[in-house]
């Protein structure tokens, strides 16, 4: 593709935003501009282009007249001696095609190079430098985030020990992350989307960089164009929830469609739920049951409470009262407070299980001992009236052992609680 003629700064015809990866010519792209320090990059407008030089470009923005030119016995992986265009920046070294035909990557040297020529020097194994001035090449973008997920992973664990937080983390704690944001984002820029919804979670929380939805927002949608669920998701709720941008309750809705479509739990639980309360789409009962099995098989415990619950209320059956408890069984076996309380209620009222005054008072006695203790107090004392809703720890620790036998990872949390809160006492 050559560079169009006209006004400076005006951008390549076939191209995609540097920093949101929007199209030219999409509804948000209309015409893209290029960066005119370095020539190698575009962006659809002013925003996008402050956002990605405040983000790393800035680090890598290298004039062309401040390029280290070529020396003369330098030769191309073809053989042949690289032009002066080439050494001035504007073709890759490597492929020797303009280097605003496709996405470009900058080096440490701070050469720009085609993402693509850089990704098969890796592949190959050999010639891992820069093909201008011999540095050795970063590692490849998989290896980058992983270890900068090292690296975090040791900060997380301290503050999950409560060793630390997240606020006042010791020094050697404080160099961990900062060697994983700097990992994160040098494979970000060149486009590695775990890395991108990483950078966007930190963002979020303020963890290693500064608290910015704006920021996290531009590094999910970075991610999520290249199609990466989480991504997707996390950016589907920014967007409904106002945060980082002007509320879009059906916009984000659409991104969280494209996450449940893909298979992440979270998200079509999500999506169920926004399909059962018609938030952001049109209230669909059937498809929100549809959604909501989708993660309840693959033990999502919220799902499998609000398929039950969609089944107990939207269509009061003898079938739905059994399908009802089913989830709610299950849902109770990991340890769902909600779905104990609510089981409680139909071994009360016989629906769907065989009746039982005193499976219900034992739910909710459950349901007490994980904080649920006003509810359960109150069904029991309306419910059953002239009998006092009671729970031991033995119970609790009964039930934790029934569900933790049959690997849900909530109802093992919960045992391990209290054992520990037994042998405290």
């Amino acid at each position: 593709m050559t560079e169009m003629k006209g006004k400076k700064g005006s951008a390549p015809g076939d191209n995609v935003c540097s920093n949101c990866l929007a199209p030219e010519g999409s509804e948000s792209a209309c015409k893209l501009m290029v960066c005119v320090r370095c020539g190698t990059v575009v962006y659809c407008s002013k925003d996008c282009q402050r956002a990605h030089w405040k983000v790393n470009h800035k680090h890598f923005c290298v004039a062309k007249a401040d390029r280290v030119p070529l020396s003369q016995n330098s030769t191309s992986l073809r053989g042949g001696t690289i032009s002066e265009t080439i050494s001035r920046g504007e073709e890759c070294s490597v492929c020797l095609s303009s280097l605003k035909d496709t996405s470009v990557t900058t080096l440490q040297c701070a050469h720009v190079f085609h993402v693509a020529c850089v990704a098969e020097l890796r592949k190959f194994g050999v010639k891992q430098a820069c093909p201008l001035c011999r540095t050795p090449l970063q590692p490849g973008l998989d290896r980058l985030n992983e270890d900068a997920t090292r690296h975090y992973v040791v900060v997380a664990r301290l503050v999950m020990r409560g060793e630390a937080s997240w606020s006042a983390l010791p020094p050697i704690a404080q160099r961990e992350l900062k060697a994983a944001i700097t990992g994160w984002r040098a494979a970000a820029e060149q486009g590695h989307a775990k890395a991108q919804y990483n950078l966007g979670l930190m963002s979020e929380d303020g963890y290693g960089v500064p608290q910015s939805n704006e920021d996290a927002l531009q590094w999910h949608r970075r991610a999520a164009n290249r199609g990466y669920a989480p991504a997707q998701y996390r950016m589907g709720l920014l967007l409904m929830e106002g945060r980082g941008v002007a509320r879009g309750i059906v916009v984000g809705a659409r991104w969280v469609r494209k996450a449940a479509e893909q298979g992440l739990i979270q998200a079509q639980c999500m999506l169920g739920s926004m399909l059962q309360e018609g938030h952001g789409v049109a209230q669909d009962f059937r498809e929100a049951l549809k959604w909501y099995s989708e993660a309840a098989e693959q033990g999502e415990v919220v799902a499998q409470f609000n398929l039950g619950s969609v089944y107990r209320f939207a269509a009061c059956s003898i079938q739905s009262n059994l399908k009802a408890a089913f989830w709610w069984i299950r849902a109770a076996n990991q340890g769902y407070a909600m779905a104990q309380l609510n089981l409680g209620l139909l071994f009360l009222e016989g629906c769907g299980v065989r009746q039982s005054d005193e499976e219900a008072t034992r739910l909710w006695a459950m349901a007490a001992a994980q904080g649920e203790k006003e509810d359960a107090v109150t069904f029991g004392n309306h419910q059953l009236p002239g009998r006092r809703v009671t729970w031991s720890d033995a119970d609790a620790l009964r039930w934790y052992r029934e569900g933790a036998a049959q690997g849900h990872p909530t109802a093992q949390v919960n045992l391990s609680g209290a054992v520990l809160k037994m042998a405290s006492v």
